[in-house]
């Protein structure tokens, strides 16, 4: 959710906009969420850390708490 309430405030010039997607959607999705595990098929499961690309004046404004009350 804070990437997504970034992306509406801060979008780079240029990029296209997007409708924000709705605090339900992230509520039912989180509601829903089952971590996968090898046990179910799977050949591997991986956890991706999130890694910041952009300059330091892009981390401050990404820093800030974004989140609605």
């Amino acid at each position: 959710m804070h990437n997504e309430m970034y992306r509406e405030y801060y979008a780079p010039k240029g990029e296209p906009h997007h409708a924000p997607v709705p605090h339900l959607a992230f509520a039912q999705y989180k509601q829903a969420y089952e971590k996968p595990e090898k046990k179910e098929g799977y050949e591997e499961v991986r956890t991706v850390n999130f890694v910041w690309e952009g300059d330091e004046a892009q981390r401050k404004l990404w820093d800030r708490y974004l989140l609605p009350g």
